[in-house]
């Protein structure tokens, strides 16, 4: 198994477990309550779960990324990031901005796309028919779930603290830069300017104004986009 995160056995998750994919090699891809959240992305194999991080799938990714694999990379990495804008509600533009009205009400406790399976499962299907049959080179199992895990991933910051802030702070700190912070260690690392370990750890203490300038290096859009 690609990742080095310590592994939680399967069935002590039963009850958070959300299967969303599986890949070609028979391995669940699952939401699992983590720490702050229920979004911890893992991926299971055999009675073991073993939780992704950012490091983990961005040394995956950048490995095959110079393989003739990255116009199929960037195809998927530009698909996912349209069907979140598209499911989140065109809030605003990944790259162009736009934003609605701000602030924004986003429930992160239900009702919004990151709780309905069926639609995430389905753009997991489509990903699967649109991109694994036409990839130019045979797809190397642990990049067909690195990219999976991404996708998840991204989709995962729009949830950021749900459960842990509210229970033990009284408050919910809601994410201001959703699935763009992970795009943006993506383009770090992927463009060479960071190492999978520096992107991974980069934007942890950093303030708005330093993010923002670091998303406007890659032409994503730097605004941070507040949630209520």
């Amino acid at each position: 198994m690609w990742g080095h995160s310590k592994p939680k056995e399967v069935s002590s998750l039963e009850k958070s477990k959300r299967v969303m994919y599986i890949s070609q090699s028979g391995h669940e891809i699952i939401y699992n309550e983590g720490s702050k959240d229920s979004f911890q992305v893992s991926v299971v194999e055999g009675k073991w779960a073993y939780p992704q991080r950012d490091v983990d799938y961005f040394r995956v990714v950048k490995c095959y990324y110079t393989s003739g694999y990255k116009s199929m990379i960037d195809s998927c990495l530009q698909f996912f990031v349209g069907l979140i804008g598209r499911d989140a509600g065109n809030l605003y533009g990944t790259y162009d901005g736009n934003p609605v009205e701000q602030p924004y009400f986003f429930d992160i406790e239900e009702n919004t796309f990151g709780y309905n399976d069926s639609l995430i499962r389905g753009n997991l299907e489509r990903f699967k028919a649109k991109y694994l049959q036409i990839c130019p080179i045979e797809m190397v199992p642990e990049l067909e779930e690195a990219l999976v895990v991404i996708y998840l991933a991204m989709i995962s910051e729009w949830y950021y603290g749900a459960t842990y802030w509210k229970t033990n702070t009284g408050k919910q700190k809601r994410s201001k830069w959703q699935h763009r912070i992970k795009l943006l260690g993506l383009s770090q690392v992927l463009n060479g300017q960071y190492s999978c370990e520096e992107a991974a750890k980069w934007s942890f203490r950093k303030n708005v104004d330093e993010i923002s300038s670091e998303l406007s290096k890659y032409q994503i859009y730097s605004e941070p986009f507040l949630l209520r």
